[in-house]
């Protein structure tokens, strides 16, 4: 049988290659928009095991 020749490379030379990846569009999901103002905020509360809405009515002071 021929003897098998085993793949000797040094650790250096497999870590000297780099993957540069490309960089993410901007705001390609839309994070950096700011969040709708509501005028109503419901907030969830769970009683008894059952889920019930409580509904906070924010008056906004507008500005100009």
């Amino acid at each position: 049988m021929p003897s098998m020749k085993l793949d000797r490379r040094p650790a250096a030379k497999a870590a000297q290659t780099s993957y540069n990846p490309p960089l993410p569009p901007d705001d390609h999901w839309g994070l950096d928009s700011p969040l709708p103002k509501y005028e109503k905020v419901y907030v969830l509360k769970r009683s008894n095991g059952v889920v019930r809405s409580s509904l906070f009515i924010i008056s906004r002071i507008k500005n100009k």
